[in-house]
Parts: C-alpha cells; sequence; structure tokens
C-alpha cells in the first residue's frame, strides 16, 4: 500500500512536518527519539516494506535535517538494552537496512553537502562510526557490498562503500 502512494504520502508528510516543527508541537529530541526507535526495528519492518530505509530518509531525515529541526548524532542506531524475545520469535537484524539508510545519507551529503565536512569527518560528527563498527558484523545478504550499486548512484558509490567498510 505504502509503495503504490508514496509520492502522496511524501508530499503530506512534508506539510506535516513543517506544521508540527513549526507550532513546536514536536521538537528536534521527539523526532530523534521516534526515528531512532524506527531505525532499531528496520529488520522486521523492512519484511513488509523493503525499503524502508529510503522512504526513512526521504520523508523523514532529509526534511529534518534540512530544517535543522534534528542532527544526525542524536540517532541511536543500537537499543541500549536488548529486549529479551521469546525462542518462538524470529530474530531479524536491522544492520542491512541501516546500513543502506547510512549510504543514502552518506550520498545525500557528497552530492547536496558540498563536500564539507570531508566524508571521514562527516561520518564521525553523525557518530556513523560508532553505529557501522557495532552493526557490520551484523550485516546478512552475502552480498551486501555488491548490492548497493544496484540502489545508489554509481558516482560516488566507491567512495560511500569505502567509508563504510572502514
Amino acid at each position: 500500500m505504502f509503495d503504490d502512494d508514496y509520492e502522496k504520502v511524501k508530499r503530506h508528510m512534508q506539510v506535516f512536518l513543517k506544521f508540527v516543527t513549526a507550532e513546536k508541537i514536536f521538537i528536534g529530541k521527539d523526532f530523534s527519539e521516534g526515528i531512532s526507535m524506527l531505525i532499531q526495528n528496520f529488520g522486521e519492518l523492512s519484511l513488509d516494506c523493503p525499503y524502508i530505509h529510503k522512504y526513512t530518509f526521504e520523508t523523514l531525515i532529509s526534511p529534518l535535517v534540512k530544517n535543522k529541526t534534528i542532527n544526525l548524532r542524536f540517532l541511536k542506531w543500537v537499543p541500549a538494552v536488548e529486549d529479551k524475545k521469546d525462542d518462538d520469535d524470529l530474530d531479524l537484524d536491522s544492520a542491512d537496512s541501516q546500513f543502506k539508510l547510512i549510504a543514502l545519507i552518506l550520498q545525500d551529503h557528497l552530492e547536496n553537502g558540498n563536500g564539507e565536512p570531508k566524508l571521514a569527518t562527516f561520518i564521525e560528527e553523525s557518530n556513523f562510526d560508532k553505529a557501522m563498527t557495532a552493526r557490520r558484523s551484523k550485516i546478512e545478504a552475502s552480498d551486501f557490498w555488491e548490492s548497493l550499486g544496484e540502489e545508489y548512484d554509481a558516482k560516488h558509490l566507491e567512495e560511500i562503500v569505502k567509508a563504510m567498510k572502514e
């Protein structure tokens, strides 16, 4: 359903975000906490919505960063305390979708950030380095790094993959 109406959702979400930030109904901390919870649950959500990383970036993160409502450094990629799971629960890690989201953010920085700060500095300032170090071993798809080429601009892909692997 979401895929079919994505452009409509995106358009309405931008109007909604402008309203709630202008009226101070929600503040940056509220958005950072909500987006963090969403990111931490990408594993299960990506089963139903394989492009959850793209939708999160385009409808939430990009507009909120551009209007300076959130700072990427305050996003939490890993829950503070791991929830205990029942033996029957399917253990789906969210690392693949999280890395795809980080790749989108890095691509946007390279295309729209005028290269400042440099990519390594941007990664460090945004706390992506800590998130990627903690999550890199959890990537499940054996062809993950190669598959990024299907979804991202080849112009910056090599630089993004290199930075994400370090």
